[in-house]
């Protein structure tokens, strides 16, 4: 099953330009303080929007590389548009699905810190989707994951 692009009816707030963190994002800045001690850190958010995200990490935190995945093309234009506090920085323009196959662009780099918010609701198996992170996290990394449940 392909994922669905994020600015779909459902998730149309991260297509407005000034929109501001959402609370389970602010909790996941303060998770990140609490539990990595590394420093700087290597950054991947998969699914990463707009990259507002992103921005206000490396406005947060000391970072060596900001990178972010997203498949819908204005979002990752808007995300390549923002200003990271980083050495390096670079948003994809990739499926998630693509870290499953030859088509991976990161399967080279390894992160301190893997963000994958909210995309597990768009497949209905994320076994294999979820052990594909683990090939991308440094020895010491982190996966910091917040996903919407209704049973």
């Amino acid at each position: 099953m392909m994922s669905k692009k994020v600015t779909d009816a459902k998730n149309f707030a991260y297509a407005n330009e000034e929109r501001g963190l959402k609370n389970h994002e602010k909790i996941m800045l303060k998770l990140i303080d609490q539990y990595v001690e590394v420093d700087p850190i290597d950054v991947l958010d998969i699914g990463c929007a707009d990259g507002i995200f992103l921005q206000e990490l490396s406005n947060h935190k000391k970072c060596n590389l900001v990178d972010g995945l997203d498949n819908d093309s204005a979002l990752v234009e808007r995300a390549r548009d923002r200003k990271y506090k980083a050495k390096s920085s670079k948003i994809y323009l990739n499926d998630v699905l693509d870290l499953l196959n030859d088509k991976n662009p990161l399967i080279e780099k390894k992160y301190d810190i893997i963000i994958a918010s909210g995309i597990f609701a768009f497949f209905e198996n994320v076994d294999d989707i979820a052990q594909s992170f683990s090939k991308l996290l440094k020895e010491t990394g982190k996966i910091f994951i917040f996903n919407r449940c209704n049973s």
